[in-house]
């Protein structure tokens, strides 16, 4: 027997089978999945080798996380699994990178958050200085009053709120 027909025992073939949700469709996503791979080979034809080696394995993940988003999730979870099974080093390491990532999307989005909020102050501000000193009605010509800062202030609360969820996850 080679070593490839013993892979694909019964037990072996259940587990890849249970990695595949059965709400999910597989045959459009699959397919999907199949020509974002070979369009980054087409792609990185005759370009430098880093892309060529690069460039279809990063469409792969990218579109597997798109059009099979609980499949790759289910591969995901299996991978984990498998990586703290037999190397648990190696999977104490990807916890503590996941982590970072985490952080620095947090710390991230909170930072784009305040600047966005920055922005519209500032904005604001002008305005009012415009309209004082002109007499111009810019905040009603604009549609704005006090319904902005109200909405800054929520959307940032928003934004806070969806960042403490994903570090949490």
């Amino acid at each position: 027997m080679t070593p490839l027909h013993l892979y694909f025992t019964h037990r072996n073939l259940e587990r890849i089978k249970s990695l595949i949700p059965a709400d999910e469709s597989l045959t459009p996503g699959a397919l999907y999945v199949g020509v974002a791979t070979l369009t980054g080979s087409v792609l990185a034809r005759n370009r430098t080798i880093f892309l060529r080696f690069s460039l279809p394995p990063a469409l792969f993940l990218l579109s597997m996380n798109q059009f099979l988003p609980k499949t790759s999730h289910n591969v995901s979870e299996y991978l984990s699994l498998l990586e703290q099974a037999h190397a648990p080093a190696l999977a104490e390491a990807h916890s503590q990178f996941n982590e970072s990532i985490a952080s620095t999307t947090l710390a991230t989005r909170l930072a784009l958050n305040n600047a966005r909020v920055a922005t519209v102050s500032g904005a604001e501000r002008i305005v009012a200085q415009i309209q004082d000193t002109t007499g111009l009605k810019l905040r009603e010509a604009l549609g704005w009053g006090q319904k902005v800062a109200g909405d800054t202030k929520a959307d940032a609360k928003d934004v806070v709120k969806r960042a403490e969820e994903a570090v949490r996850k």
